[in-house]
Formats: C-alpha cells, structure tokens, sequence
C-alpha cells in the first residue's frame, strides 16, 4: 500500500516536481486527525458502509488540499457473501448497476460506493472459482498473493487520486487493446487501463492464453500522468497547452454521470469492463463463466468441503456474468 501511494510521485516527476509524494510509517505519538499528517488507515468493521474512502480538506477561497485521510476497510478484500446473495438475483443486480441515484453519483467521486468492497470480494471469489476450473488452484486454498498485493496497490493508487483532486475515470479500459491485455510486458509499461481512477474488473485470460497479463495496474497510467501536469501546473498557459492534449491517444476520459444512471448512454463508458472494444470483451468474459456454470459441484467441492461452497461459487459466477454483460445494454440506443 505504501508502493501505491509512492506511484503517485513519477507523475508528479513527469510535471516538475521531485520528491512530491512519500508515504512512512505515522511517527510514534501522532494521531491520525493531526491535520499534518495525510493518513491512510486500515479499518475492520462489522457492518462496513464502504470500501474504501479518500476524503480530504479544501481551502474553499483557493482550492488547495490541505489534508487527507484514506480509509479502507478489510471487507474489501475479505468479501461479503451475504450481502452479494442478496444481490444475485437477476433484475436486483442490473439495478446495483445502472439505478444509481443522482446523489450517489455526486457524492461517487469522494466516497466510494458501499457495493465497491462488495466488488472487490466477488472479483476475489472469481479468480479463486477460474483458477480452481483450470487445476492452477485446489478447493480450500487461498488467492495467489499477487492478486491481492495487486489488488491493494491498485486501490490505494485510486483513493491517494481523489485525495489529489481527481474524478474518476471509467472510459481508460479503451485505451488497451483487446489482444494486448494479457501481455505482461504491455501492460508492465502501459497498464491494463490507462487512469488508476477507473472501476476495472480482474484481467483474467481466457483459457489457452499462454500469459494472464497483470490482475490490476500496478502503476499510474497515461491519463493520470497528464492530468496530474495540468492539475498541478502553475502557468495558466502551459496548462493551457496541456489541456489541448486531450484527444491524444492514452488520455480519455468519462467520469460518474457518463457511466451510470440513465443519461450514460456512451456505450465505452463503464465500471468493471476491460479494453477497447466493451461488447466483445464482454461476450468473451460472459462465455468463459457460462462454460463454468455446470461445472461448479465438480470445481467447489473437495474432499470434506461443505456444499455452500458451490452455492458460493455459483453465486460468484452468475453475479460475473451479469457484471460482464452490462455494457452491453448501452450498445442498443446508445450514443458515442
């Protein structure tokens, strides 16, 4: 988490600072509510309302952020199968989708959906149930490591950008080329989407691919590094001419309202899609999981394992699969 944080200091190189951003253990006798200290803090709660969190202090009269404190809570990672039984029902998760309230939305950029930790479960459970299928993983056993060190550095990298100032972005996935996304040397250099501000879903190959790519992004992308040179560039006029970079392959952009509730109609732009082209990512995800369905008694349950482990398992597939088949509503009546 602390190597996420620190991401955030090559894009601020790229713009002409050196040595912006450091994270260190809070000394000894601190608190946290010292408006010195720009704290990120790990939470376990019962009933958490959120997954993570990157509030921050504003000067009104100037803009400037005076201070941040990051929260996450450890359900984000632990997952919460109880709340995403409820939600597997059909009609009940194209709603946790798409009906968003205008106020969820406005509030979105700062405060992070309760569902996100939800999400981040569920993207864990999958990769667990995908690897289980393909024999690189026995029942029981716990995630990869790399996934959730990915996971966490990815998640901090997001929460340290809107603390920054940053919205979110959900058109970056387009930036990545289908064929690309499972080259770990691409994606080591580019990302798998190019904006940590993204929603993303886990990047998993599709059976055969002789490379998985990176889970998540594991540095800042192209569209963070420019908007942090224009954000943070004092000159008006070379700001200026940093704003005129826009169209420039690496830098799209769309936030909340271009996403979700009933004005997002752009079909590439979603929350947990990958590359260029949404539907047939989509359909590929979407058949992956479908194959998987049938197949979930003989991939959960080993010896001496409780059958609610294929009722978990099915659960994590069909919520995924209806996740993966999302954007493609935006496809019939949409408009780029």
């Amino acid at each position: 988490m602390m190597e996420g944080v620190e991401e955030w200091a090559g894009a601020f190189e790229a713009a002409g600072f050196r040595n912006a951003i450091r994270a260190e253990m809070l000394p000894e006798g601190m608190e946290p509510e010292d408006i010195r200290y720009a704290t990120l803090r790990w939470n376990v709660s019962d009933q958490p309302g959120y997954g993570a969190i990157g509030p921050s202090v504003v000067d009104p009269r100037t803009g400037e952020i005076m201070d941040a404190d990051i929260l996450f809570e450890a359900n984000m990672i632990l997952g919460d199968k109880e709340e995403y039984r409820e939600m597997v029902e059909p009609r009940t998760a194209i709603d946790e989708i798409y009906n968003v309230s205008a106020e969820e939305v406005a509030m979105s950029s700062r405060n992070e959906l309760a569902s996100f930790y939800t999400e981040m479960g569920m993207q864990l459970d999958m990769v667990k149930g995908i690897l289980m299928a393909r024999g690189q993983l026995k029942p029981g056993e716990p995630v990869p490591k790399e996934f959730t060190d990915q996971a966490l550095r990815w998640v901090t990298m997001h929460e340290v950008g809107h603390t920054l100032g940053l919205r979110h972005n959900f058109r970056s996935s387009v930036d990545t080329p289908l064929d690309k996304l499972y080259d770990t040397d691409f994606t080591a250099e580019n990302g798998v989407f190019s904006s940590a501000m993204d929603y993303p879903t886990v990047n998993l190959s599709p059976e055969g691919e002789s490379n998985d790519g990176h889970y998540y992004n594991t540095s800042v992308g192209s569209y963070d590094r420019w908007v942090i040179s224009y954000g943070y560039t004092p000159d008006d006029d070379d700001a200026a001419d940093i704003a005129r970079m826009a169209a420039q392959p690496g830098h799209a952009y769309g936030t909340d309202e271009d996403a979700r509730g009933s004005g997002a109609v752009d079909p590439l732009v979603n929350v947990y899609d990958l590359g260029e082209d949404p539907l047939a990512w989509g359909k590929g995800r979407a058949a992956i999981l479908r194959d998987l369905i049938p197949e979930v008694p003989e991939i959960a349950l080993g010896d001496n394992m409780p059958y609610y482990e294929a009722t978990d398992l099915f659960n994590t597939y069909f919520f995924q699969y209806v996740r993966a088949l999302g954007p493609t509503v935006k496809y019939i009546g949409g408009q780029y």
